[in-house]
């Protein structure tokens, strides 16, 4: 079930991420072909506008500019008396008249050395078209072929030149600067479709978490489903036991009762016949644990003395500890009083240290401490055996899982609902040594 879950969430996450990220893409492909577009359309237009322009200019006017152009840079101090200014004047006018007309920003005229000696623009409003950036499309110009710059900025303002050459017998080059405002409009959905890219991953993460946590709850009640199951099964097997042995317990009981009477001196009572009546009563309470804990009964919970419950319990255990080698290491206050049930106490006692028991076929050490502080009292078992790895910490909790050839796979399960009903919690750690650490936290009176 975990598995088809899984898959599931693998595969509508993978759903949702590729729908997302092919809308985005889709955005982001026709905003690149839109703007690819316009200024392809842009700079055809620069280009025929510039190539128009050369071939009306008057070839002897630019002549009569140029020449002056060239007669003011070699002597500064004088000016040829056959030359004005008049040419370069009236030039200049009718480029800036065209420019109005045709809603350029800039016209240039180039010399055949690609320096311009006219510039209708007295501040250019972008990069300046003779700049040597731009000096390869102006000497394309000059050699014939009409040609164009990339699209730039200047401020917040798109611009973009185009060049052609002049028609006469020396190689001149017009050069047209145009503004394109609705680049500024393409910026902002560019800058709109990085908003939606952003928000598109914040929602994809939303979605992933909200996703996580039904499937989180889902999980929880999928286990809750099954723990009911588990228990279910372990009510109806817990009876059939409990009905089969219950009876020879019962007729164990009485006969070491009629045993004690027969055969025991009144002048020297001898505390194992009582011994066979308190096992006897011991395995029943289990069987009555069992029964609880698959009925989900509530613990009955009153005042006790913690340590007395442990001391009496682990003096019933020695004889077990005692047959597999292991020896008892106790560490134990004068007092400390919990909320609890005696009986499912020394249940819980009994089933860690058969646990450790079990851990240890060689023989080894058991540690048992108490520790009462602040509100809390945590009783501590630590065993030198194999310990559990990691992977396994929680699923020793399960009902039926074990990794022993001969476990029911409960022990631990009973320990974890004992602890819980007393509003407790159990932790399996890693001891010091490498064997088993598990703490019970129990709450104080």
């Amino acid at each position: 079930m975990a598995s088809i879950h899984s898959r599931r969430t693998a595969a509508l996450v993978a759903f949702v991420t590729a729908a997302i990220v092919i809308l985005n893409l889709a955005l982001w492909l026709l905003y690149r072909n839109t703007r690819s577009n316009l200024e392809m359309e842009l700079a055809r237009r620069l280009e025929n506008v510039a190539q128009v322009l050369g071939s009306t200019l008057d070839t002897d006017l630019l002549l009569d500019a140029w020449l002056l152009h060239s007669q003011v840079e070699e002597e500064t101090s004088r000016i040829a008396p056959d030359r004005d200014h008049s040419a370069s004047m009236l030039l200049r006018a009718q480029l800036v008249e065209i420019a109005d007309a045709t809603n350029l920003a800039n016209i240039t005229l180039y010399d055949p050395d690609a320096h311009a000696f006219v510039d209708v623009a007295s501040v250019p409003k972008g990069a300046l078209v003779h700049d040597p950036l731009y000096r390869a499309e102006v000497r394309a110009a000059l050699s014939g072929s009409p040609a164009h710059t990339p699209l730039y900025r200047s401020g917040e303002e798109y611009l973009m030149s185009g060049y052609a050459p002049v028609a006469g017998e020396i190689p001149f080059a017009v050069g047209v600067e145009a503004g394109a405002p609705y680049f500024a409009g393409l910026r902002r959905q560019r800058d709109s479709l990085w908003l939606v890219g952003a928000i598109s991953v914040v929602g994809l993460i939303a979605i992933g978490i909200f996703h996580a946590r039904v499937q989180s709850r889902l999980a929880r009640a999928e286990a809750a489903v099954q723990r009911s199951e588990t228990l279910a099964a372990m009510g109806r097997m817990a009876a059939g036991v409990a009905h089969e042995i219950r009876n020879p317990l019962g007729i164990i009981r009485a006969t070491a009762s009629r045993l004690k009477k027969r055969y025991e001196d009144p002048s020297a009572p001898d505390e194992k016949f009582d011994y066979i009546a308190e096992e006897v009563d011991r395995l029943d309470a289990v069987l009555g644990g069992y029964l609880g804990f698959a009925r989900d009964e509530p613990a009955r919970l009153e005042p006790l003395e913690l340590t007395q419950v442990i001391r009496r319990t682990l003096k019933l255990m020695q004889p077990e500890l005692e047959a597999a080698g292991v020896r008892l290491e106790v560490g134990l206050p004068e007092s400390c009083m919990v909320r609890g049930d005696s009986q499912q106490l020394q249940q819980m006692i009994m089933n860690v240290v058969l646990n450790a028991l079990q851990a240890m076929p060689e023989g080894g050490v058991l540690q048992a401490s108490l520790h009462c502080a602040a509100e809390n009292a945590t009783l501590r078992f630590v065993d030198n055996g194999p310990g559990i790895p990691m992977p396994l910490r929680e699923r020793v909790f399960e009902p039926f899982f074990t990794t022993k050839e001969r476990g029911s796979g409960l022990g631990l399960v009973i320990v974890r609902r004992i602890v819980e009903q007393h509003a407790g919690a159990v932790a399996l750690e890693t001891a010091d040594t490498g064997g088993a650490r598990i703490d019970i936290r129990l709450p104080m009176v």
